[in-house]
């Protein structure tokens, strides 16, 4: 197996901070609960070495655009955690028309992964879904920590 290599990052917020700035990163830190000490912990040791810059943007008007450069040989990979909650219907529609279109247009040599970590229902922690393109198979892959304190995977049978 050849070790993964990573392109390119990007990321989109409508506000988002930038934690190298100072500011940015104390704001942040005031964000997080002060006796949860792992994942202060983890802002504090992650912040410093942050090189991508997430772009100031709606994701609705941001994911097409983004979705248009793949390049073959790669998979194009679409992930977000807690995030469709806080989005109206109509921007939740867009985007998964988004995805469709670009699962559409997926081939075995320019493949395309969407992986959601999401509020699903009562069970301990999000559910984690992966979808795959060419021909857009749903997998249930585990389960998550809201906080980043464990994942549970599920094994394929």
């Amino acid at each position: 197996q050849q070790p993964l290599k990573i392109f390119d990052r990007a990321g989109v917020d409508i506000n988002p901070l930038n934690p190298i700035d100072r500011l940015d990163y104390l704001r942040l830190l005031s964000y997080t609960w002060a006796d949860q000490c792992d994942r202060l912990d983890r802002i504090k040791h992650i912040a410093p070495h942050q090189t991508t810059m997430v772009e100031q943007a709606d994701a609705v008007d941001w994911l097409p655009n983004r979705l248009s450069k793949q390049r073959n040989g790669t998979l194009h990979f679409v992930f977000h955690t807690i995030a469709l909650q806080y989005f109206p219907q109509e921007s939740k529609d867009k985007i998964a028309y988004a995805l469709a279109q670009a699962g559409d247009r997926a081939t075995p040599e320019r493949p395309l992964g969407y992986m959601s970590m999401e509020i699903s229902d009562d069970l301990e922690g999000a559910k984690l879904t992966l979808q795959l393109w060419p021909g857009g198979q749903v997998h249930d892959v585990g389960r998550a920590d809201f906080h980043g304190r464990w994942v549970s995977w599920v094994h394929p049978t």
